[in-house]
């Protein structure tokens, strides 16, 4: 987890003092105060967060809620977002009244009087700065272990402390507020439906596998969908069960596909156990999965097969892999920029990629204004998709020669491409399709799908 910086800030009041005038005319006295929001309001978009670990814990035994905890940090821009687009928002305030919740941070804050007339943290509200650094130190213990942990980041667990779903980095209010009703499910806090046929529902499970393994690679993933749209108990451990012993290799790579998702923590069990299935189609499924996953807790795993596949695309695909799960440290991005000057080239053009995934450093910028000079028409492409999605600038100069001079089409196309998204709104994922052009020049995924 990278360093953040200790943001101190400061509260300004400005006080108006009007003084009586008895001139004729006023001058003018410029826009009226605002006046504060009513405490219902207030309360609308005001998490209430719970001044305890312990306390929580209580209060989830007595409620029969589960408990929520959001570890957040100072000076990042994906915390600030949580912050602001989340956690104020009333949507999910409304929500996380169906929580036990808990804010851990271990900065401290501005701390102005509160409605109860003691300080409130300024940046989550409704307890001190004191209470919630407790709180990270007490949840972290308690559910994860370790010294550092990535924040932004999720965990919904029991009164027993037993986890019931993570997810780290950023999310949309949209994808929190559904992970939040998955989190419900989990803890079998449902709505009003009726409860479930276990039966039935397993029958009508068994029968959607059968569909998928009778139809065509590119239709199974329809029937999978439907057993992932039932979102219960059931549907869960039926998808893992089938990805370790399901018979159609197609099902269980269709299903795999859907398990690689950005911090979360839900399948990495069985992707650890899949990667090192009999079947390289499988294995390889579950190793991108692992990748997209993008947690540090998996690197070593992922470092350990690479020598279990030895064949130029299937390594690059662990590498890939690798490095992103390991986009910050030194040791993956030695080996990623040893293995983009190596001689084998399928390897290169996929580490060549990998390098646009990690975080920027002044050697990996070095090294793409060369490979964007490289004789070979595939490691030209993946420089150039690499500098484009990295946004290293300093290689513009490099970049716009390439655009102008390169005489392959695709490649002169994807140069331009990789040239405007240099200055595109990072935010804005669908900017200018530069991800998906990469294709051209690298396989990506397994030649059966």
């Amino acid at each position: 987890m990278s360093s953040a910086r200790l943001a101190a800030g400061m509260l300004l009041v400005l006080a108006l003092a009007v003084a009586p005038c008895a001139l004729a005319q006023a001058p003018d006295p410029g826009p009226a105060p605002q006046k504060p929001l009513p405490a219902a309001t207030l309360a609308d978009t005001q998490v209430e967060w719970v001044a305890s670990f312990s306390e929580a814990l209580r209060l989830a035994r007595e409620t029969k809620r589960p408990i929520l905890v959001a570890f957040n940090m100072d000076s990042e821009v994906a915390n600030d977002a949580m912050v602001k687009d989340v956690y104020r928002d009333r949507k999910f305030v409304e929500r996380s009244r169906k929580f036990v919740c808990v804010v851990a941070s271990i900065f401290k804050h501005d701390e102005p009087v509160g409605a109860s007339g003691s300080p409130e943290c300024a940046r989550f509200g409704r307890l001190g700065c004191a209470q919630h650094k407790d709180c990270e130190i007490r949840a972290r213990e308690a559910l994860l272990g370790g010294t550092e942990v990535i924040a932004p980041q999720h965990v919904i667990c029991t009164a027993e402390g037993t986890l019931l779903a993570r997810r780290a980095w950023q999310m949309t209010l949209v994808e929190m507020s559904a992970w939040l009703d998955r989190g419900l499910k989990a803890a079998g806090v449902t709505s009003d439906a009726a409860p479930v046929d276990v039966k039935a529902e397993k029958a009508r499970i068994a029968a959607l596998f059968e569909q998928a393994e009778k139809a065509r690679y590119w239709k199974k993933s329809e029937a999978i969908e439907q057993i992932f749209a039932l979102e219960d108990e059931i549907a869960r451990a039926s998808l893992d069960a089938y990805v370790a012993k399901g018979k159609d290799d197609e099902a269980r790579v269709a299903i795999l596909e859907r398990y690689g998702v950005a911090g979360d923590y839900t399948h990495l069990d069985v992707l650890r156990k899949t990667a090192r299935d009999g079947h390289a189609y499988v294995a390889l499924a579950a190793v991108d999965a692992l990748g997209k996953t993008r947690l540090p807790e998996v690197k070593e795993d992922l470092k350990k097969l690479l020598s279990a596949f030895s064949a130029g695309n299937d390594y690059g695909r662990v590498l890939r892999a690798y490095a992103n799960c390991g986009r910050d440290d030194k040791a993956v991005r030695e080996l990623v920029l040893k293995k983009a000057k190596g001689s084998d080239q399928n390897v290169r053009v996929h580490a060549i990629v990998a390098l646009g995934r990690m975080e920027p450093a002044p050697e990996i910028a070095e090294f793409l204004k060369k490979a964007l000079d490289d004789g070979i028409t595939n490691a030209r492409g993946c420089a150039a998709w690499s500098v484009g999605m990295g946004r290293y600038a300093g290689c513009r100069k490099e970049l716009a020669h390439l655009a102008e001079t390169e005489s392959v089409l695709d490649l002169k196309e994807l140069a331009s491409l990789a040239l405007s998204h240099l200055d595109h709104d990072p935010g804005n994922k669908e900017c200018c399709a530069l991800e998906g052009r990469i294709s051209s020049f690298v396989t990506l995924g397994d030649t059966r799908r």
